[in-house]
């Protein structure tokens, strides 16, 4: 019988599910519409690397401007797979079959003039518990921005407001007749 490595295995579903989720999913119905919207949202990683490869395999996030001080803050995603409950054995191997998979913000930092801070972001003091909170709740909380009058922007937020209008002036360039 083969021996049953449950880490390995969970962490390859886990990724594979994650790749899943972020990258398709989250990407097209949270993120995509609410960057065209939000000009303190700046971008969205994609996953990358293989499942299989814990060690290479990098997590999706995405980065947005502060509202006091315009530095990047990085939002990282992470899937796990937990309460493994049962698996299925026969002569030759062993196959998990039921256990949740769980996405989750795994880790926030800011860069910023004195470097990289991971406990000195506004989402983080306004949001003490966002670590461990499900990503689909990080669309709402960035969309509070919108609220901040413009005058109290800062510089970096417009300057990322006029790269979306440009950019759309391209995509109307290259897609006219398209629709």
């Amino acid at each position: 019988m083969t021996d049953f490595d449950l880490q390995s295995v969970s962490t390859h579903d886990a990724n594979v599910a994650h790749i899943e989720y972020f990258n398709s999913e989250y990407y097209l119905d949270d993120f995509l519409p609410n960057y065209w919207k939000n000009p303190f949202i700046k971008e969205f990683n994609h996953s990358e690397g293989n499942p299989e490869d814990d060690d290479m395999f990098a997590w999706a996030g995405l980065e947005f401007y502060q509202p006091e001080d315009g530095y990047l803050c990085y939002v990282d995603f992470g899937t796990i797979a937990k309460n493994f409950r049962e698996q299925e054995i026969n002569e030759e191997n062993v196959y998990p079959y039921t256990w949740d998979i769980h996405h989750f913000i795994s880790d926030i930092g800011v860069e910023s003039s004195d470097g990289y801070h991971v406990n000195n972001s506004w989402i983080g003091k306004k949001y003490p518990n966002i670590l461990n909170m499900h990503p689909e709740k990080l669309i709402n909380i960035l969309n509070e921005l919108l609220e901040i009058p413009q005058v109290k922007w800062p510089l970096q937020v417009f300057q990322n407001y006029q790269k979306k209008i440009d950019e759309t002036k391209e995509l109307e360039k290259k897609y006219k007749g398209y629709f």
